[in-house]
């Protein structure tokens, strides 16, 4: 499992992290690309693995809150 959201850098727009995101992956060394996410527990965005963002617990949970939500509008 990767950094907590804590220890992970904030940005305040999508775009912001994107280009950071971008920047980081021109590096031919980089072998997992960084994407990013937004974070509804910070207000921001954070970058990240795929596998570490899908890791994380807050996304986990608000992917289950998520697919509820979508089962009680059908």
């Amino acid at each position: 499992m990767g950094k907590s959201c804590e220890k992970k850098l904030l940005f305040s727009t999508e775009n912001i992290a994107g280009k950071y995101a971008y920047s980081y992956n021109k590096d031919p060394l980089v072998k997992i690309p960084l994407k990013p996410y937004r974070c509804e527990r910070h207000r921001g965005w954070h970058v990240a693995t795929e596998k570490q963002h899908s890791d994380n617990w807050y996304s986990r949970l608000q992917s289950l809150l998520d697919k509820i939500s979508l089962n009680q509008i059908r």
